[in-house]
């Protein structure tokens, strides 16, 4: 038996644009996954894990970065707004609500944090 072209072709299509659409999905919630994972480790005193998650030149000052740390809970993670560019280059930034650390993941790495010691640190949710 033979199929006609038309549903051949959508088939192919349909299995095509589920990938695409997986992996973009991944992609764009990659940056919210480290960001999580990062936090529990960092709740939970685990430094050499959460260091794996950290750009080489920030590793050694990990320790001193959010206390206290019970200031560091999933719960207490805001995402912040993102623009084209931050989907494009799986970027995002997050801010610890009770302590006011802000800190940007790009790629499965934290590559930027500020310690917000007087509130001052401009940080925008959606």
């Amino acid at each position: 038996m033979k199929l006609p072209r038309w549903l051949v072709i959508a088939m192919l299509t349909t299995s095509v644009l589920a990938v695409l659409a997986r992996a973009g999905w991944w992609w764009v919630t990659w940056p919210e996954r480290t960001a999580r994972e990062f936090v529990i480790r960092m709740h939970d005193e685990r430094f050499s894990d959460a260091k794996k998650l950290v750009r080489k030149e920030f590793q050694e000052n990990l320790e001193h970065f959010g206390w206290p740390l019970e200031t560091w809970s999933e719960s207490d993670l805001q995402i912040g707004r993102r623009s084209f560019l931050d989907l494009l280059a799986g970027r995002e930034r997050f801010k610890m609500a009770k302590s006011g650390d802000i800190f940007t993941v790009q790629t499965g790495r934290i590559v930027t944090w500020s310690i917000n010691m007087t509130g001052d640190i401009p940080f925008e949710t959606p």
